[in-house]
């Protein structure tokens, strides 16, 4: 081969362009750092398909399915006593998600065959029964339920919404599942890595939105954690600490440093156990402090899936292997490794489930961030609250007032609310932009309806945020009847009121670093607390009884030529003011100390 023709043209090569390594080297070299990063993705596309054992997931969807159950339990139990108050208690009356205004409360008799339903689905998904199936009609069957009533929004239900959706498309069927007997061909020890993966970085986000939510001035003046805990100064054994000024920041900054640092801690193997015993002493306390339903349990079960895929088999080998003389350690095991996969050409299939992968994680980090986009603050205008994990931000205390004038018969009211809305449905009224539009829009039908003419609607509403001082929500002068349900943002709502001196110096950066705090005793601060909560009362209910004479004048002014006699006139009188007084006091009694 020396004398052939490749050696003739490899000397022609070097007698023109000198010697080859130079020359070819670095042509070589250039193309090789130009395809390393795509060879390092693809590397990575296959790795996520590398496989991982399926114990955790069975394990996860035992778990899921009691927890589900459950939850559908307490809407069945005490005679349904949940469900009654929750969907047939607002005259039939409801508050939609944009989106879902189509959605119906069914008759009683039908729901209660729906729960029923839900229930059982719920048991299959637990043995892993028909799951393709159950777990498809569980999570639209919760979806629906969870789309009935918007007054009733918590960012756990939404959270299981979310992940009913995901349980359907990963194969949580195929280990110690009924299915895995009844269809051996689906069965497997396996199932792919991204199946953990998308349920990690879903539950990171959670998290870490969470803690990204709290760097809030209020919450870093400790509100409202200040409140809540005070209201909870009963509590047995720790009750007594919830009248001390350092005890609520520490609430508060704890929670704040737990939802920030919580899921990087979860997914580094060394500090796994210390992001654990933080999330078994932060959700046990949250079930305690706040009772809020099934969200500890869940977060708590969720946990599970930052273990090792094979965590299941391998407790199940130590607990038997205890019991004998000469136990065996568990190496019935293969982990995948990055460095360790063979790049290979993706099947049609994955590359479909990479794509709706990311498009899914991209929508889920993308969706708390929106708030940016809107004018004003979210916690005061609400625009972009929801659907963005902004939990426990906000202690809103507000009143509502909703005026009508007729101009045909030129006689203006006070609409009574309390005849349409109960207490809970009351309280979303007075501080939820959306939530009173749908109620001006259904008064406008009603009225319209009944008088034959287009009634000019205007609504009152003052809130105190977070201990802020109290403030005008709304803008009432303006006709809401002329405005459309959905028309973001709501330019009829004021700007947050900005903090006192006063509060700016609770800031901890206005702080006097003397540790003078450390000198016990604390000082009790309830006393304080609850005289400025009957300050700010006095002020809301100043500013209340002012809207009647202040709307009149505006009546008076816009059609009597200002006129105020004439205006008295024109008035209708139908409110109970008795059972409007009822209806606020019921609204605010868990709301203030």
């Amino acid at each position: 081969e020396a004398f052939g023709p490749s050696a003739w043209c490899m000397s022609l090569r070097r007698r023109k362009y000198g010697s080859t390594s130079s020359s070819l080297g670095p042509q070589l070299g250039s193309k090789s750092e130009d395809t390393a990063d795509t060879n390092i993705f693809h590397k990575f596309c296959c790795y996520l398909f590398e496989p991982d054992d399926a114990s955790y997931l069975a394990v996860f969807r035992i778990m899921w399915g009691c927890i589900m159950t459950y939850e559908i339990w307490t809407h069945m139990d005490s005679n349904y006593i949940k469900t009654s108050s929750a969907y047939y208690s607002s005259h039939g009356f409801s508050f939609k998600y944009y989106g879902f205004d189509w959605t119906i409360v069914p008759d009683f008799e039908v729901m209660k065959l729906f729960l029923l339903v839900l229930f059982l689905l719920g048991l299959c998904i637990t043995v892993g029964l028909l799951y393709r199936v159950t777990s498809v009609l569980f999570a639209l069957g919760f979806l629906y339920l969870f789309t009935l009533d918007a007054t009733w929004y918590l960012n756990h239900f939404y959270l299981v919404v979310i992940m009913s959706w995901m349980l359907c498309f990963l194969p949580c069927n195929v280990y110690f599942s009924i299915d895995a007997l009844l269809f051996p061909t689906i069965a497997s020890k396996t199932v792919p890595k991204w199946c953990l993966w998308v349920i990690r970085i879903e539950l990171w986000i959670v998290y870490t939105y969470a803690g990204v939510a709290k760097l809030d001035v209020d919450w870093l003046r400790g509100e409202p954690m200040r409140l809540w805990l005070a209201k909870r100064q009963m509590y047995p054994v720790i009750g007594w600490l919830f009248q001390y000024e350092p005890v609520y920041y520490w609430f508060s900054y704890s929670g704040l440093i737990y939802d920030l640092l919580v899921g990087f801690l979860l997914l580094c193997p060394k500090t796994f156990y210390i992001g654990l015993a933080m999330t078994i002493f932060f959700h046990s306390m949250n079930k305690f402090l706040f009772n809020i339903g099934i969200f500890p349990w869940l977060m708590m079960a969720s946990t599970t899936l930052f273990l090792e895929p094979y965590w299941p088999r391998k407790a199940v080998h130590n607990l038997v292997q205890s019991f004998k003389s000469k136990p065996r350690k568990f190496v019935d095991f293969k982990v995948s490794s990055f460095a360790a996969t063979k790049p290979r050409k993706l099947k049609l299939k994955e590359k479909l489930i990479l794509i709706l992968c990311c498009c899914f994680l991209i929508q889920q980090l993308a969706t708390p961030l929106r708030h940016h986009l809107y004018p004003g603050d979210v916690s005061w205008n609400e625009n972009g609250h929801r659907y963005s994990w902004r939990m426990k931000l906000r202690d809103k205390q507000c009143e509502a007032e909703l005026y009508v004038y007729m101009p045909e018969s030129r006689l203006w009211f006070e609409y009574p609310v309390n005849n349409f809305l109960p207490g809970a449905y009351y309280r979303e009224f007075t501080y939820r932009p959306d939530f009173m539009m749908q109620f001006v829009h259904s008064t406008k039908s009603h009225l319209f309806e009944k008088n034959k003419q287009m009634p000019e609607i205007y609504i009152y509403s003052a809130c105190r945020l977070n201990f802020r001082r109290v403030a005008m929500l709304t803008d009432p002068r303006v006709n809401l009847a002329e405005r459309d349900i959905w028309e973001w943002t709501y330019d009829w709502i004021t700007q947050k009121p900005e903090l006192t001196e006063e509060e700016i110096q609770q800031l901890p950066w206005n702080f006097e670093w003397n540790f003078n705090w450390l000198t016990l005793p604390w000082e009790n601060t309830i006393p304080q607390l609850k005289q400025k909560q009957q300050e700010d009362l006095v002020e809301m209910q100043t500013l209340v009884n002012s809207w009647h004479d202040d709307f009149r004048d505006f009546i008076a002014d816009k059609y009597f030529d200002g006129d105020k006699d004439t205006a008295n006139h024109r008035q209708k009188h139908l409110i109970n003011t008795a059972e409007r007084e009822q209806m606020r006091s019921f609204a605010r009694k868990n709301l203030l100390l």
